[in-house]
């Protein structure tokens, strides 16, 4: 068990043991702004391109991950999507986390962000009529979330504020990891790792 939280030393200098400051909270706030209105602008570029892509792989082997995992039961099949594409990051973020390999971390907390925000269009994909993302859906089908998970989760009718909550979730969960992650190269730079350091060679 306590090896399992080890992430939580303030030694490996998280999430949660980052001097944010005035700067910190401003650059957040100001940031988490910005990108939530960069996401919601019209137009795809390249870049989101292959990173649907991405995201699109990780949804979909979910499904079959879950399906295999829970003998076939519909409702860990269907979450099985969304749920993959959030956990991928987050667990290979607490994996880093743990080693005390701090900009790795930063770096899967953007991976989450791109996770977010990829499960905003598909909270609505009806709504939004996202073509990158109804090219993948067959004729009829809406997605695990509008045909589905809305109708479990009590958010049927709220397809436009749960792909909100996501979009904002995204944006923040992008701010923090670039303020981490210039905390964090700053600090490298500062402060080289000598080779005795817990965490970063184990």
């Amino acid at each position: 068990m306590k090896k399992a939280l080890e992430f939580l030393d303030p030694k490996k200098r998280g999430i949660f043991f980052t001097h944010y400051g005035i700067t910190g909270i401003l650059f957040i706030a100001a940031f988490t702004a910005v990108f939530y209105f960069y996401i919601n602008s019209k137009g795809h570029s390249a870049l989101y391109s292959a990173v649907y892509n991405f995201t699109l792989f990780t949804h979909e082997f979910g499904h079959k991950l879950f399906h295999f995992l829970f003998f076939g039961n519909e409702f860990m099949t269907i979450i099985g999507g969304t749920a993959m594409e959030i956990l991928t990051p987050l667990c290979v973020f607490l994996y880093f986390q743990r080693k005390g390999w701090e900009i790795q971390a930063d770096i899967c907390i953007l991976f989450l962000a791109l996770s977010f925000n990829s499960v905003a269009d598909y909270s609505a994909m009806q709504q939004i009529e996202d073509e990158m993302i109804l090219v993948n859906a067959n004729p009829g089908d809406m997605g695990d979330w509008q045909d589905y998970m809305h109708g479990w989760f009590g958010t049927k009718g709220k397809e436009i504020q749960a792909r909100a909550f996501f979009k904002i979730l995204s944006s923040f969960t992008t701010a923090s990891a670039l303020w981490l992650l210039f905390a964090h190269i700053k600090r490298f730079i500062k402060e080289p790792p000598t080779g005795d350091e817990e965490g970063y060679y184990d």
